[in-house]
């Protein structure tokens, strides 16, 4: 053989290789079943996203997938007990659910999605003309920045812009105890709560809410968060919750990353899914850019994440190795 066809069949043979290990999946990966992947949203875009994109990865690889609205707490019951296979939202706010869980052995712990997330106290760089003490919440304290943040509805209170009450953000609690003169407004919904800050923005209005990252409020408008204490876990179990000068513990807000957990029967059962699952990677911006296309412009979600899907086909394939 010339020296010209051993380096064809060397370039073929490093071309095959490449393929094997790059490619979507291995020759003898393949769905082992047919009954269809169980997954659940909580009727929040930011949450919901990522499980939308997560069934496509799933549905390329030839499984079958199922995805059902469940409350946000249950849906950690649900994989435990087998009534979900899988999880790809387990908000870092909320770890005591996952963890709650995963110590029963029922669910396993498939690490982070890569998407870093916040919650807490936000408000739009211009209220620091009116509250120049921001972004210290002994700030919101001061008379004028209460008056400022007031409105015909709250006055004398300032107007806090929460979440949806279902979140239990525990917004009400942390003013008591604080001592802040603030009345908590509960928008419907996530779209509600959006619409209810981007508003007051638009207007160049004082207004102070429940801020989200990744969200496309956050993403787009220039801001900060309130900086309270940081978090503690001993708040979750101190009967004098808060952040008061009687409170043994100070109770920030808590940030990481968004993880992954699934039914330890269904690991075992669906070990090509359980691998798409560990693989498993998403961008915080195109949630942020998600939320906006399905909150704002009125995108269908599923077809937001087919769509997403079909433009991304690479990212796609990295989960199916």
């Amino acid at each position: 053989m010339t020296h010209t066809g051993w380096t064809l069949r060397a370039a073929r043979l490093a071309a095959a290789t490449a393929a094997l290990a790059t490619g979507p999946a291995l020759a003898e990966d393949k769905p082992e079943t047919k009954d269809p992947i169980k997954l659940a949203i909580a009727n929040t875009t930011d949450a919901d996203i990522i499980t939308y994109a997560f069934a496509e990865g799933l549905k390329k690889a030839g499984y079958a997938v199922k995805i059902q609205p469940s409350d946000y707490a249950a849906h950690y019951t649900a994989v435990g007990n087998g009534d979900l296979d899988m999880l790809v939202d387990a908000w870092p706010t909320y770890p005591e659910l996952r963890d709650e869980v995963i110590a029963t052995g029922k669910a396993e712990d498939y690490g982070s999605t890569g998407v870093k997330a916040r919650e807490g106290w936000w408000y739009p760089l211009y209220v620091k003309e009116k509250c120049p003490g921001l972004p210290d919440w002994k700030a919101l304290k001061e008379a004028a920045c209460i008056k400022a943040l007031s409105t015909a509805e709250t006055a004398p209170n300032a107007r806090f812009i929460d979440a949806p009450a279902d979140w239990a953000t525990a917004s009400d609690k942390r003013a008591s105890a604080l001592g802040l003169n603030v009345t908590v407004i509960n928008p419907g919904s996530s779209p509600a709560l959006a619409a209810a800050l981007q508003g007051a923005i638009d207007k160049k209005e004082p207004v102070i809410g429940w801020g989200i990252d990744p969200f496309w409020v956050t993403a787009r408008n220039a801001g900060e968060w309130v900086e309270f204490p940081a978090f503690e876990d001993a708040c979750l179990t101190d009967p004098k919750w808060g952040i008061n000068p009687d409170a043994t513990h100070d109770c920030g807000f808590r940030r990481g990353e968004v993880s992954k957990i699934i039914n330890s029967a269904s690991a075992k059962k669906m070990p090509f899914a359980a691998r798409i699952l560990k693989n498993f990677k998403f961008d915080a911006k195109d949630v942020a850019a998600a939320v906006y296309a399905v909150d704002v412009e009125g995108v269908p979600l599923e077809k937001y994440a087919a769509d997403w899907a079909a433009k991304n086909p690479a990212v796609v394939d990295s989960w199916l190795k």
